[in-house]
């Protein structure tokens, strides 16, 4: 339910900014910014996908999310700098603070960063969720330099538009593969953002200990904690890569089920023969990039797909059996069977796998992911 509330939204929020362009991004990601609850996420990657598609100019996306970002910023700063803390804590525990999911709390605790971390924190916390938005308003208590606030604010600002405009360019309607990839995504910015803030302390330790130096226990924390940060970048970024390759894989198969419908609608009911150089099966890993090549050079599609590590253990499988194969009923003619060998993400079957059999055989059991049709 949550993710179909998702995909409506982002789908709304791209028709609004196709009508309204560069301007729209900017005065949504100036809202995003601000005090008012509305998710970058569902902002900077369908404008990214417009880009990808010819509408827009990727680099004028992430340079208008980058100023609507420092705008929005600017005016909790300007606020928190004008009302004072006292004002600005007592609107927080407002009923309106309450509808807008602030309070003095969620204050509290970006402040409680901001003074911990000094002005960095401005760049450091829009990588951090929950405080992205209010780390603005204890810059503003305390009258951060206004250009040293512009500079940290966009910096860390950039960082976060370019991560979802890549996202949103890459993937494009694909929402499933965009949903895995982001989450994996934020990991490891909240891990580098960590890394980043323990650097400080470090810096910070050795300017107060450059005679006293560090004991053997500071020292043991700090290699420990690098070793556990170094270790959630690399488990997040193997995550992100193998569900990205299964939601590819399952992307794939959509396109070649609607190849082949098309090719069976407009060559009289036939699917295409396979093209194996071993006279069976055609494998994906064997045909040099053309399986299922009749698809391609009947323009079906520019290239079959194949498996994104392609190898002799990962691959996709097409074959066209004679009617009555394996016990099937005759009357509907020849059928094929298309299927993913193994899928890295999941035991056999996958959750998605439309499944195939006949009488004397069943194709779940020599594919994670498997699906068939007949002639008739």
């Amino acid at each position: 339910m949550i993710e179909n509330i998702f995909v409506t939204l982002a789908s709304e929020v791209a028709n609004i900014i196709g009508q309204l362009g560069y301007l729209g991004v900017m005065g949504l990601m100036a809202i995003e910014s601000s005090f008012i609850p509305f998710p970058s996420e569902i902002i900077i990657p369908p404008a990214a996908y417009l880009a990808s598609q010819g509408q827009f100019n990727i680099y004028l996306v992430i340079l208008a999310g980058i100023i609507g970002s420092l705008i929005g910023a600017l005016v909790n700063y300007y606020l928190a700098y004008s009302l004072g803390r006292k004002v600005m804590y007592s609107l927080a525990d407002s009923k309106l603070s309450r509808f807008l999911f602030i309070s003095s709390e969620k204050l509290k605790k970006s402040e409680k960063y901001f003074i911990k971390y000094g002005g960095v924190s401005t760049l450091i916390g829009r990588l951090v969720p929950v405080i992205r938005q209010l780390i603005s308003i204890p810059a503003g208590f305390s009258k951060m330099n206004l250009t040293s606030f512009a500079i940290y604010t966009s910096l860390g600002s950039g960082i976060w538009v370019i991560v979802l405009a890549v996202l949103g360019y890459v993937f494009g309607e694909n929402q499933e593969m965009f949903e895995k990839y982001y989450g994996e995504i934020s990991l490891l910015f909240v891990a580098l953002a960590v890394g980043l803030v323990i650097g400080i302390i470090i810096k910070k330790k050795l300017e107060v200990k450059k005679q006293k130096g560090f004991t053997l226990i500071e020292l043991l924390v700090v290699i420990a904690i690098i070793g556990l940060l170094a270790t959630i970048v690399l488990v997040s970024l193997n995550t992100a890569r193998t569900k990205a390759r299964d939601t590819k894989r399952l992307a794939d198969m959509r396109q070649i089920i609607l190849a082949l419908a098309m090719y069976h609608d407009d060559n009289n009911g036939n699917y295409p023969q396979e093209n194996s150089s071993n006279g069976g099966w055609e494998h994906s890993y064997e045909d040099s990039g053309d399986f299922i090549d009749a698809l391609k050079d009947n323009g079906y599609m520019s290239a079959v797909p194949v498996d994104p590590v392609n190898s002799g253990s990962q691959y996709y499988s097409y074959y066209v059996y004679g009617a009555g194969g394996s016990g099937c009923d005759s009357s509907r003619g020849e059928f094929y069977v298309l299927g993913i060998r193994d899928m890295e993400n999941s035991g056999r079957p996958h959750a998605d796998s439309f499944g195939w059999n006949c009488p004397s055989r069943d194709w779940q059991n020599e594919f994670d992911w498997v699906t068939g049709n007949f002639e008739n």
